[in-house]
C-alpha cells in the first residue's frame, strides 16, 4: 500500500519496491529533461516565428555540436540543430513595433538588421544602441527623425542606411565609427550642408543619397570622398552637368542616376 506515492517514503513497506520506485522517479526526471531538451535544441526562437508570420526573412545561426550526455540520445534520435540565435532579419510591415525592437535588440548574436515599418520611433532604434553584434543596419519610417538616426554613433557598423524625411543629417555630428564603409538616406531631407560631414567616413565605399536634396554645390565635397566607388544620385538635384564634372574628377566611381 503507498508504494507508488514518490513523496512518503514511510508508507514504502518493500525495499525492493523503494529501491524500484527511485529508480523510476530518477528516470521519469531524465525523460523529462531529455523531452525538454529535444524541443529547445529544435525548436526555432519564438521571435523568429513572429516575424516570419509578418512576412519577414529571418535567418538563424546554427550551434553544431551535443553535450556530452546527451550523445547516447542522440545516436538514437538523430542530430540535434541548436538554434540558439537569430543572425538576419528583414520585414517590411507597419505592425513592427517598438516593442519588437525591444526584442530584437536583445539577439545577441544578430548581425544584419533590415526593418521597415511607419510604427517604430525613435525610442524604439535608440534600443539598439551599444548592440555588440549588429555590422549591417537599414531602417526606415516615417517617424525616424535624426535622434533616432543618432544610434548610429552607438554601433559599430559596416553598413548603415535610413529612410525617413524627417531625417535631415544632423545626426552625423555625432562620433562615427571609422569602420564604416557603406552609408545611405535615400527619401530624406538630407541637403548639402550636410555632405562635409561624410568626409569624415574614411573608410566610405558606396554612398547612397537617392531622394535626398543633394545639389550641385555638393560634387566638389562628393569627389574628395577617397575611397568611394559606388554612389546613387537618382532623383536628386544634381543635374547632368554636376554628374559629368563628379565623373571626371572621379573616373572609376560608378555612379547611378535614375530619373
Amino acid at each position: 500500500m503507498g508504494c507508488f506515492d514518490l513523496t512518503r517514503d514511510d508508507l514504502v513497506r518493500d525495499p525492493e519496491m523503494k529501491f524500484k520506485t527511485g529508480l523510476l522517479a530518477i528516470g521519469l526526471t531524465l525523460f523529462t529533461a531529455m523531452a525538454v531538451t529535444i524541443v529547445v535544441l529544435r525548436s526555432p526562437p519564438a521571435l523568429a516565428s513572429r516575424i516570419r508570420r509578418l512576412g519577414g526573412e529571418v535567418r538563424l545561426i546554427e550551434h553544431p555540436g551535443t553535450p556530452q550526455w546527451l550523445q547516447p540520445i542522440e545516436k538514437l534520435c538523430g542530430p540535434f540543430k541548436r538554434f540558439h540565435s537569430i543572425s538576419f532579419i528583414r520585414i517590411e510591415s507597419d505592425e513592427i513595433t517598438n516593442e519588437h525592437l525591444k526584442e530584437i535588440a536583445g539577439c545577441p548574436d544578430l548581425l544584419d538588421l533590415l526593418v521597415e515599418s511607419d510604427s517604430i520611433t525613435d525610442d524604439g532604434v535608440l534600443m539598439l544602441a551599444n548592440h555588440q553584434a549588429l555590422m549591417n543596419l537599414h531602417l526606415s519610417g516615417k517617424q525616424i527623425t535624426d535622434r533616432g538616426a543618432a544610434v548610429l554613433g552607438d554601433l559599430r557598423l559596416s553598413s548603415f542606411s535610413v529612410e525617413s524625411d524627417q531625417v535631415t543629417g544632423q545626426f552625423l555630428e555625432s562620433e562615427i565609427h571609422p569602420g564604416l564603409v557603406a552609408f545611405g538616406v535615400s527619401s530624406t531631407k538630407f541637403t548639402d550642408s550636410s555632405v562635409p560631414t561624410l568626409l569624415k567616413l574614411q573608410q566610405l565605399n558606396e554612398l547612397s543619397l537617392s531622394g535626398s536634396r543633394v545639389s550641385d554645390e555638393s560634387i566638389d565635397e562628393i569627389a574628395s570622398i577617397q575611397h568611394l566607388a559606388w554612389i546613387d544620385l537618382s532623383e536628386t538635384r544634381i543635374s547632368e552637368e554636376g554628374v559629368a564634372a563628379l565623373k571626371k574628377a572621379r573616373p572609376r566611381v560608378r555612379v547611378i542616376q535614375w530619373d
